[in-house]
Parts: structure tokens; C-alpha cells; sequence
């Protein structure tokens, strides 16, 4: 940063003169008639090609009255026709410094900036975070450039400041899960994961008292809540979590008595008998029968969660399960194995003190982008570390033992 305020001062080549009274920008001063005919004449030359002419009469202008917004704008357009990027960003900063609240203009600077130096230049992304720091300022709610100073204070490692621009703009966009993904993922680095699920939780309170326009909270979602509690260990937190919400999800709100029943996953069962039936508030048909069925991900999860817990029958249940899913695609490149699917089919999930001769399931293939966030952390839950996106060579029904 000291190289660029130098650079910065070594163009320039003025100090701000000394309000006398008011609260007017520099950039907002009525210039005398002598300036403002001659910036008509570099508008004029500027506007037909003759850029020589045009920076000789921008920094006539410059040299009468240092502070001029527009002249030092016109200069870095002129260094831009002659392909100078390095002294239009500088022509440019000091024109943003001319005219502080001209957010969009510090925006530009922050991104030619990081676009004109490349990414791996720790000196121009610092000047990046500062242009943005200053975009910020003049607009505060300026979604784009809270954003991208979040995604990069995260790159360079300041990933408390990253997280309080996700939160901000968490409070701008409850409707974006992305943003609250982002958060999660800090929240995790961060070690911070109670924070992450309190968010989640907000989240969930928020959608359920707006009608969760758009489906913007759905299954991934959902996913992602579960395994924040995994990451905690709190297993009978995540079994609640997925119930309570995919049971809002579905639209059966309404059956709140299944969360009085704690020590299996019947809800979830593939078939109304025998499990189902004998819940007394248990009305068949009432609604879909697809609406019983938990995605892939987190009926595993639900396995998962009960195999720490030591509740080997109900975990079992999950395991006997018909869990394979036909996905029609011809890319290779989606044929990936579910991370949790592996664990749960793996033996050492199987607790030392009871033993079971096999564990068949039918593996599951599905897309990429619906892997866990929190894959890569699986050791702060405990969990056997096991590579994410391996491709299935095998057929389609594997047995472990």
C-alpha cells in the first residue's frame, strides 16, 4: 500500500486544498469560466480521436486547479485508448480521491486493480480491498462490491472481516442461500460452526414465516443444516433437524406428533406397514406417499447419526433400505459417489462392541454439486476421512464387509 500511495501522489501531484466552510466535494465545485472552457475544449478532442491535444488541455486544467474531478477522469480514458492501464488506474483512483462518493468509480478501480495485476499480487489485492472499502462507504448497501471484497479478504486469509461482509449481506439477502453457504463454509475454517448453525436455524424461522418463495431453501439446504449438527456430534440434533424440517419441506407441517417419537426413523419408512400404521395420529393417504421418501443424502445421514448412537436396529433399517437412484446422463463427470453413502458402507462405522457378519447396499450415483459442504471436515465430526467424487467402477450393487 505505501508503493501505491506514492504512485498515487507521484500522479497526481496536488494536495487537497482546505475546506473554508460546508460539506461540498471537491469534485463538486463550480469551476471558474477559465476551466470550465477548457474542459469543454479536451471533451471536444477527447470525443474526435486527438488525444494528444486532449491530455495536453487535461493537464493545462490539472496544473490550474489540481482538484478537478472530470479532468483526471478524461486523462484515464486517454491512457486507456493508448493502452496505458497502470496510469489510467492511477488517473482514476485520483479522481475517485477528487470525488469520494462516486462508488461505482472506486468499484472500477478495485477491479482493474485485481484485473490488471493479476491475482497472485498480495499489494494490488490489498489495493482492491480498499477501493472496495471505499465503494462501501459512499453506498453502503452496494450488494456487488460487499460481495466481492468478502470473497476476497476470504482469499487472502482475513476470514473474520470475510464473514462480517456474508452477514451483512445475509441481513441484505435472507432469500440467498448462497450467501448463507459462504457464511457456513467461514464459520467452519473459523471453527466457529454453533454461529453457522444459528444461521441456519434464522434461516429455517424465516422461510417458514414467508412461505419460502422460490423453494430457496430446499433439500441441499437442508443437508447442510444436518451436517453442521454432525460436525458438533450433536447426532440427535441432526436426526430432529431432518425430520422436523423435511417434514416442512414435504408440506406436512402439521404432523408435529412424529417428533415425539425418538427412538426410530419410522416416518421415514418405505412403506405405511408396518412401522408407520401403528403411530395412533398416523392417518394414511391423508397425504402423498412420496412425501415419506428423505432424498438419498440425508436418509444415509439419518443412518449415520444412528450408528453413533449406538441404535445399530435403526441404523440397520436405513442400511436395508432400496437407496438406488437412476439418474439419465451421459457425462461422466456426474457419476460420483456420495461421501456419506461410502462412510455408512464402510466398516469401520460398524462400533467394536457389535458385530454384523455384512452390510449390503445398492451404491447410489448422482451429481457433484450436490455433495456435502462440509465433505473436506470430516474429521472434526469423527467421521473416517473418505475421498470426495471418486467414480464408480463397480456395479451398481456392492457388498462391504
Amino acid at each position: 500500500m505505501d508503493t501505491f500511495h506514492a504512485d498515487l501522489r507521484a500522479a497526481s501531484g496536488f494536495k487537497k486544498p482546505r475546506r473554508t466552510g460546508g460539506r461540498r466535494q471537491i469534485g463538486d465545485e463550480i469551476y471558474s469560466f477559465e476551466i470550465r472552457g477548457l474542459l469543454g475544449q479536451a471533451n471536444s478532442a477527447y470525443a474526435f480521436g486527438k488525444l494528444d491535444e486532449a491530455m495536453k488541455l487535461v493537464k493545462q486544467i490539472i496544473h490550474i486547479e489540481p482538484g478537478v474531478y472530470s479532468a483526471w477522469k478524461i486523462l484515464g480514458e486517454i491512457f486507456k485508448e493508448k493502452g496505458d492501464k497502470r496510469k489510467c488506474l492511477l488517473a482514476w483512483l485520483t479522481a475517485a480521491h477528487a470525488r469520494p462518493k462516486d462508488w461505482e468509480l472506486w468499484a472500477m478501480c478495485a477491479k482493474m486493480s485485481l484485473d490488471q495485476y493479476g491475482t497472485d499480487n498480495r499489494a494490488y489485492k490489498d489495493q482492491a480491498v480498499y477501493c472496495y472499502n471505499r465503494a462501501i462507504s459512499a453506498k453502503p448497501d452496494n450488494i456487488d462490491a460487499i460481495y466481492d471484497r468478502a470473497l476476497l479478504l476470504k482469499e487472502l486469509g482475513s476470514l473474520n472481516k470475510a464473514a462480517e461482509g456474508f452477514v451483512t449481506l445475509n441481513r441484505l439477502l435472507p432469500n440467498d442461500m448462497s450467501v448463507l453457504k459462504e457464511l457456513a463454509g467461514l464459520y467452519i475454517q473459523m471453527d466457529k460452526v454453533p454461529e453457522a448453525v444459528e444461521y441456519y436455524r434464522r434461516s429455517v424461522e424465516h422461510f417458514k414465516a414467508t412461505g419460502n418463495p422460490d423453494n430457496a431453501f430446499g433439500w441441499s439446504e437442508l443437508n447442510i443444516f444436518a451436517e453442521l449438527y454432525c460436525l458438533e456430534k450433536q447426532w440427535a440434533k441432526a436426526i430432529d433437524t431432518i425430520g422436523s424440517v423435511g417434514r416442512w419441506l414435504y408440506g406436512r407441517a402439521v404432523e408435529t406428533y412424529w417428533d415425539k417419537i425418538n427412538g426410530d426413523d419410522r416416518e421415514w419408512d418405505g412403506d405405511d406397514r408396518p412401522r408407520r400404521c401403528m403411530v395412533r395420529e398416523f392417518e394414511a393417504g391423508r397425504f402423498q406417499k412420496e412425501s415419506y421418501y428423505l432424498p438419498l443424502e440425508l436418509r444415509v445421514k439419518l443412518g449415520l447419526c444412528r450408528l453413533q448412537l449406538e441404535n445399530m436396529e435403526e441404523a440397520m433399517v436405513s442400511g436395508d433400505l432400496d437407496l438406488s437412484v437412476s439418474i439419465s446422463c451421459s457425462s461422466p463427470s456426474r457419476h460420483v459417489i456420495c461421501r456419506d453413502y461410502e462412510m455408512f458402507a464402510g466398516r469401520s462405522w460398524i462400533p467394536s462392541s457389535r458385530k454384523y457378519d455384512s452390510i449390503t447396499f445398492n451404491i447410489s450415483i448422482r451429481r457433484p454439486e450436490t455433495l456435502p459442504l462440509t465433505a473436506i471436515y470430516s474429521k472434526k465430526s469423527g467421521m473416517p476421512s473418505m475421498p470426495v467424487g471418486t467414480l464408480m467402477k463397480q456395479s451398481p450393487t456392492t457388498r462391504w464387509w
